[in-house]
């Protein structure tokens, strides 16, 4: 949760800045008109998730997953965390992104060591 709090005020510098495609209504913070999600494995698996898991999707792969994401929320690296939950999932069964993101850091590190 911290890193999420830190996250959001980095982001706050920029709006306060007046970067191009940011800014904010209430507490909300805005990219291109998409709800930006703090750095927190949380509420970025909870999106996921219901994306992912929607009944009408039908599980769908991940581009088609961040596809229906995008279409109204984006954080850094939102590609490469996707496509780890769900390849990680489908392996693996149910799994949380943090989870996701560690498995696939241990496997990509016992393969550079091969």
């Amino acid at each position: 949760m911290e890193e999420a709090k830190e996250s959001i005020k980095e982001v706050r510098r920029v709006v306060e800045h007046e970067e191009e495609g940011w800014r904010q209504e209430g507490k909300v913070l805005f990219w291109k008109k998409r709800i930006y999600v703090p750095n927190s494995a949380t509420f970025q698996e909870e999106i996921v998730t219901k994306h992912h898991n929607f009944k009408l999707a039908g599980h769908p792969e991940y581009t088609k997953t961040y596809e229906l994401i995008t279409r109204n929320y984006w954080w850094l690296r939102m590609l490469k965390d996707i496509k780890q939950y769900i390849t990680v999932k489908g392996a693996k069964g149910t799994i949380s992104l943090a989870q996701a993101k560690d498995t696939h850091t241990k496997e990509f590190v016992g393969m550079n060591q091969e």
